[in-house]
């Protein structure tokens, strides 16, 4: 499994991160997560990311390399944006190719369902 892991503060561009990586491979699946307008039930201009980077790069490659046991694919690329992200912006972007589909959307599931427990990276609201 090829890794393209980053973690920014510039704007994420959707269309860039979306480009196929090479070989390909029967299937790509993707998610991009953008920042909504309403958090726990209160209009927000966005939010802010924080990170302890180093471990959580480390963490994410663990993961990957954890779920890929599971759930075989060939290409991860995520891209995950910290500092502050306003409303409507992409926070996120998770690539996977795999030979089958079914193994690229149960690594994404899982991946941004573990992202969110086991990754130190943090969100704090900016309310209007």
């Amino acid at each position: 499994m090829e890794l393209d892991l980053q973690i920014m503060t510039s704007p994420l561009s959707v269309a860039a991160a979306l480009q196929d990586p090479t070989p390909h491979e029967g299937a790509m699946v993707t998610f991009v997560g953008y920042v909504r307008a309403m958090e726990k039930g209160q209009k927000i201009k966005g939010l802010v990311y924080e990170a302890y980077a180093s471990m959580a790069r480390k963490e994410i490659e663990r993961l990957a390399r954890e779920i890929h046991l599971q759930h075989p694919v060939t290409f991860v690329r995520l891209i995950h944006r910290i500092g502050k992200v306003a409303v409507g912006e992409a926070a996120i972007v998770l690539l996977v190719m795999a030979g089958h589909r079914s193994e690229a959307f149960e690594f994404v599931k899982i991946m941004m369902d573990r992202l969110k427990v086991d990754v130190p990276i943090w969100k704090v609201d900016v309310v209007l």
